[in-house]
């Protein structure tokens, strides 16, 4: 009589398994991710090392960033520059054609404030470019056409101080020709940490656009979410860069502070992507009535 290995006997066992195994049930099927949980997936992965401006991996989510935007059938502008005489470092923006050529600037910086592996940086700033990326896929996928010419712009190296901060977006205004065509500047920076509360904020002088965003919270749905309004009081991110031009802006932010936002506490666990969503909504609602 001939023997069977036990091997044979063991895939005859997986097989029979697999026969008796009970479909998946339609209401079990498996988790898939948004487009945002994706991209925050990647930007914050440990393999980006903190995404400190300079590195490797801030490099490859710039190259990740444009892709995504390709993606979309945008046309990416890629804006070299350099600071401290060694760091080769790059924003990226796209135009989205408006009804009119003035211009409204949104923007967020792609780059983390520390290296290593611990140091996700997923409310700052991933949440700032998965909402940039988001309100970009908005515009793509729609006909619906804002008011006025929109920039997205992933601003580099905000996070390094070369003299002073801000560098990519500071470079931006430095070297954009049509400077003069724009109108505002939203600033999208860390504000999507769950259970500290979202406000909006606005510079001095635009208290009719936090009045026109106090009325849009009224009109989207915000359950379980804190939202606020404030005139804006501080000098922490590339809005300065628009400030110090006289352009006036407006942005989003969390309470968070920097012990948090700047250590390994700061990870996709913590994201809020319902609050992600709101802002969206939010802002491209706002974009049309100004």
């Amino acid at each position: 009589m001939r023997k069977f290995s036990p091997f044979l006997y063991f895939i005859i066992f997986l097989f029979l398994g697999a026969c008796n195994h009970t479909p998946l049930d339609i209401d079990e099927e498996p988790f898939v991710l948004s487009d945002e949980e994706r991209w925050m997936e990647y930007i914050c992965s440990p393999s980006r090392m903190g995404r400190k401006a300079g590195t490797a991996g801030c490099d490859s989510v710039a190259v990740y960033i444009q892709h995504v935007l390709e993606g979309m059938n945008y046309d990416v502008v890629t804006q070299p520059f350099m600071i401290k005489d060694s760091l080769d470092l790059k924003n990226l923006y796209v135009v989205i054609k408006g009804y009119s050529d003035s211009l409204i600037v949104i923007g967020a910086h792609y780059d983390g404030a520390k290296n290593g592996k611990r140091f996700p940086a997923a409310d700052d700033n991933g949440s700032g470019v998965v909402s940039l990326l988001s309100l970009c896929k908005y515009y793509s996928q729609s006909d619906h056409k804002p008011p006025k010419t929109l920039i997205a712009g992933f601003w580099g190296a905000e996070e390094v101080t070369a003299g002073a901060a801000f560098n990519g977006s500071k470079y931006f205004v430095k070297s954009f020709e049509d400077i003069k065509l724009i109108k505002y500047y939203c600033n999208l920076d860390c504000f999507a940490r769950k259970g500290v509360g979202t406000f909006f904020y606005y510079s001095h002088g635009l208290q009719w656009v936090g009045s026109i965003m106090a009325d849009l919270f009224t009109k989207v749905n915000l359950e379980g979410m804190e939202f606020s309004v404030k005139e804006n009081d501080k000098k922490s991110s590339d809005y300065m860069s628009f400030y110090n031009a006289k352009i006036p802006y407006f942005g989003w932010n969390d309470y968070s502070n920097s012990s948090f936002i700047h250590s390994s506490d700061d990870t996709i666990n913590n994201i809020s992507f319902e609050q992600i969503t709101a802002v969206v909504d939010l802002t491209t609602k706002l974009i049309d009535r100004l």
